[in-house]
């Protein structure tokens, strides 16, 4: 099932969604200024839905992530997550678990280390090692992040990504830098993880395989 979302550098209709939900998310009439464009968006995510967010290049997909995380401020309008609204709450104490496209791994720690930061109580090794062993890198839990292809930081930042405790995942192009294959187990692995923990997911992809193998459903991302 597709959707659109209409943006303007100026101005857009709202989608007719009431921003009453008790559970999952609700983002109305929310609006951020980026470079001069102003961006409205509003849309709505069950609890434990899985979305993939498509469109051109700059057309605002990575703004509404980094709005919701707390790395874009917004204008007005409101980002409810089960009734409270995401936007009064610092960024660090958001329910959100965030996977950038640079992956952000700490270079002078280890792989393992990387993977257990920022948890109060940790996985086990066993679970990390399962994780690592579903992705392929299993091997790679003891190296420095300097030690690893680009495609292997993308997993380890994958990883670490969903396996902490927020419910609220949000992924962005998780996967631009795997070939075929991998890209493929790694999103059937995504997907499953997801679905398994109850988590809710926004991915932005431009690939449509990959929103047709996690997303319930897609939102096209355009221009009014």
């Amino acid at each position: 099932m597709t959707e659109t979302i209409k943006l303007s550098g100026t101005d857009t209709a709202p989608m007719q969604r009431p921003a009453t939900a008790s559970q999952g998310l609700v983002v109305d009439q929310l609006v951020v200024v980026l470079d001069g464009y102003r961006l409205e968006y509003n849309l709505q995510l069950a609890a434990g839905e899985c979305l993939a967010i498509q469109g051109r290049s700059g057309v605002g997909k990575s703004t509404l992530l980094n709005t919701l995380a707390g790395f874009e401020v917004a204008k007005s309008g409101q980002a409810l997550w089960n009734g409270k609204n995401l936007l009064k709450v610092p960024a660090q104490q958001r329910p959100v678990s965030m996977l950038f496209q640079e992956h952000n791994l700490f270079e002078h720690l280890s792989v393992l280390d990387n993977l257990k930061l920022g948890f109060q109580m940790p996985p086990s090794r066993q679970q990390l090692e399962d994780a690592a062993l579903a992705l392929d890198v299993a091997d790679q839990l003891d190296k420095l992040p300097t030690e690893l292809s680009g495609g292997q930081r993308q997993r380890i930042g994958l990883i670490r990504t969903l396996l902490r405790p927020e419910p609220l995942i949000l992924l962005d192009e998780p996967f631009a830098e795997l070939d075929q294959h991998t890209r493929r187990k790694a999103a059937h692995w995504t997907a499953a993880t997801a679905r398994a923990q109850g988590k809710t997911l926004i991915l932005v992809t431009h690939q449509d395989e990959d929103a047709e193998r996690i997303a319930d459903r897609t939102l096209e991302l355009e221009y009014h």
